[in-house]
């Protein structure tokens, strides 16, 4: 088991969201910590292209940096739900 206090609040914050949604926030396996983790990597590229060559990339740099922070803190949480923890209760 993990204590969920070690994950960033962010993290947290997904979890008990998604727990709420399925109705159980009591025990979230690590397999459903890898799907959320994909979701959010896909989220995260939707925020933001990879590539700044891309030529859908026609956004203001003001908007463009807001993407990129949006998106690098989205990868953050998944890369920690992604980490080798165990299943979370």
């Amino acid at each position: 088991m993990t204590d969920p206090t070690r994950l960033s609040p962010a993290a947290q914050a997904v979890l008990y969201a998604y727990g709420e949604k399925v109705g159980s926030t009591a025990a979230i396996t690590s397999y459903e910590r890898s799907g959320i983790a994909a979701v959010l990597r896909f989220a995260a590229d939707q925020v933001a292209f990879n590539n700044l060559d891309d030529s859908r990339n026609n956004l203001p740099a003001a908007l463009e940096c807001e993407c990129r922070r949006i998106r690098c803190e989205l990868l953050a949480i998944a890369a920690e739900l992604n980490s080798n923890h165990p299943i979370l209760h």
